[in-house]
């Protein structure tokens, strides 16, 4: 890369517009009510970060759907 990550992230961000959600200890403690349709801790943290917030999970993991979360792909 031109930059070091910790100077090239920032411009980007900025540039593109990116906006990005911090992770609460609500969706921490939204993993406890998951089944265990999906095994992967983080794409479990995605799930419930994405049903706390009302956002989309964009994937095409056949596992997500099997949630109450809204998925594209």
């Amino acid at each position: 890369m031109a930059e070091p990550p910790g100077a090239l992230v920032p411009k980007a961000i900025k540039a593109y517009g990116i906006d990005y959600a911090v992770l609460s200890n609500r969706d921490i403690q939204g993993l406890e009510q998951l089944p265990f349709h999906h095994r992967d801790p983080f794409d479990r943290l995605l799930i419930s970060h994405a049903r706390h917030k009302g956002l989309v999970i964009v994937s095409a993991d056949e596992e997500m759907p099997k949630y109450d979360v809204s998925v594209l792909w």
